[in-house]
């Protein structure tokens, strides 16, 4: 018996007992237990027959069960589980769907199976059911894969958004922690990037889905941020822009397979075969850019498309060649050899003739 029946038939007892020796009125008891009367009335004629005893309140069926599964199908239950003893109670139910069509609960498959002597405790997994969209941007998988991937770090978390329909990574980022807000500057990226998502598929992480347990760290949140649907930032996010955010159960991280095996290529494949390195100091504004070389003038500056810089005169470079590391409409970092001299404002020059004139839309990430 479970321990809710048990408390419960313990609390009848009590109460229909006190009705019995007149302590209350058997209408008191009914209200106490929530039973109609005549109910009440027959429990403490059958306690008062069986001498008090508590097992006069359990539960006695005097007539079969409707919904009772036929014997052909009960010894189908066994005859799988015999076939193969590593087989679970939930995958027993589905192979019995999927040869009879009948459903059964992996619950009745084990008392089924208790019951014919054959039951035994598996921990296989339950097979995963297939799903995929129909097209591309109806549902996306989002999660975070974690491990010592880089020097000077003891952890790195990668962040990533996939298309469930065509496995298109809609927008992954690197970083040192796996926070809320790292979290919406991905789920930024792919929106900007692709449109706004009807549903998003993502773990049961707090960021996503506030559990509380009793003693965990849940119980830190306030009150006020426990009152009402909206539990976690992404909760209040995602609703403003009409995106249905959707869980799979805790701990089971198989349901977002296609994303989980995208992980598992890069943690076994690529991580693995390329191993990360810090930057050591370099700075990736002279690396991702445009680079050409000027000679200086006499008057300690260069000419690049039309416009005249001027180098500061702390550098007196006249007549040497110097490189430009250019970054369109933003800037230009200037070197000589292994030395960096200074950074300038790059100025794109707009054409004499109108209709040569292009307009150049600057990156909006700042450098």
């Amino acid at each position: 018996m479970k321990k809710g029946d048990v408390l419960k038939v313990l609390e009848r007892h009590k109460m229909l007992t006190l009705a019995l020796e007149r302590e209350i009125t058997q209408a008191e008891a009914a209200r106490e237990l929530r039973l109609s009367l005549p109910h009440t009335k027959k429990l403490i004629k059958r306690l008062k027959e069986t001498g008090g005893s508590y097992e006069a309140l359990l539960y006695r069926r005097n007539h079969p069960a409707p919904n009772r599964l036929p014997e052909d199908i009960r010894g189908k239950v066994v005859a799988l589980k015999r076939e193969n003893r590593g087989r679970s109670n939930p995958l027993i139910a589905d192979l019995i769907f999927d040869e009879v069509g009948v459903r059964v609960h992996p619950n009745t498959v084990r008392n089924i199976l208790l019951e014919r002597g054959e039951y035994s405790r598996c921990y296989c997994r339950r097979p995963s059911r297939r799903f995929e969209m129909s097209s591309f941007g109806q549902l996306v998988q989002m999660d975070t894969s974690s491990g010592a991937w880089l020097e000077g770090y003891r952890r790195i978390y990668l962040v990533l958004i996939l298309d469930d329909f065509s496995r298109t990574i809609l927008a992954a980022r690197f970083f040192d922690s796996d926070s809320t807000y790292n979290n919406m500057l991905v789920l930024r990226e792919a929106i900007e990037g692709h449109g706004i998502f009807p549903i998003l598929y993502s773990d049961n992480d707090s960021k996503f889905k506030l559990i509380r347990y009793e003693g965990s760290r849940f119980f830190t949140y306030s009150e006020e941020t426990l009152v009402g649907e909206v539990v976690t930032e992404l909760h209040r996010a995602l609703p403003e822009l009409g995106v249905t955010l959707i869980t799979h159960l805790p701990g089971n991280a198989r349901a977002k397979g296609k994303i989980e095996r995208l992980f598992r290529f890069i943690q076994e494949r690529f991580i693995s075969e390329h191993t990360a390195k810090t930057l050591d100091g370099l700075n990736l504004d002279d690396v991702f850019c445009l680079k050409q070389e000027r000679k200086v003038a006499k008057d300690n500056s260069f000419s690049l498309d039309g416009v005249t810089y001027a180098i500061p005169r702390e550098h007196n470079m006249v007549a040497f060649k110097v490189k430009l590391h250019i970054h369109p409409g933003i800037k230009i970092r200037v070197w000589y050899k292994d030395e960096f001299l200074c950074e300038l404002t790059h100025i794109i020059k707009q054409a004499k003739d109108k209709r040569r004139i292009m307009f150049f839309d600057p990156p909006r990430v700042s450098f």
